[in-house]
């Protein structure tokens, strides 16, 4: 369901306030009574308190029929009732990590170079 360019990380001090983005997941899913369909994804938004996993998301490509299911309409309202993105800065790389990490398969996502794909950015 989603093809990501590939992983990097975000720190803290970079996007203040992206904390409160682990506070604001653990609700989501305990108020929905969801589990991590992928808890290897899940478990890295916790094992460094200044790093965050995200995708780089100059190049993606997300299944849209995965984006409109309810449940993922439902993180993504909330995500945007919170005004964390206003607020804190919740950057795209990394709330499109987290909804991987809640929602898709581990083998529903994969990588650019998986496919051998190439990618010139002209910087």
């Amino acid at each position: 369901v989603y093809l990501a360019n590939d992983r990097d990380i975000d720190l803290e001090y970079v996007l203040p306030g992206s904390q409160k983005i682990r506070n604001f997941t653990v609700d989501f899913l305990k108020s929905h009574n969801l589990k991590a369909s992928n808890p290897v994804m899940f478990s890295d938004l916790f094992k460094k308190i200044y790093e965050f996993p995200v995708f780089l998301t100059h190049f993606e490509v997300v299944d849209v029929s995965f984006m409109q299911r309810p449940e993922v309409k439902a993180f993504i309202d909330a995500v945007d009732q919170s005004k964390g993105i206003f607020l804190y800065r919740w950057s795209d790389a990394l709330l499109r990590y987290i909804q991987m990490a809640i929602f898709a398969k581990p083998k529903e996502v994969v990588y650019r170079k998986t496919f051998r794909l190439s990618y010139c950015h002209p910087c």
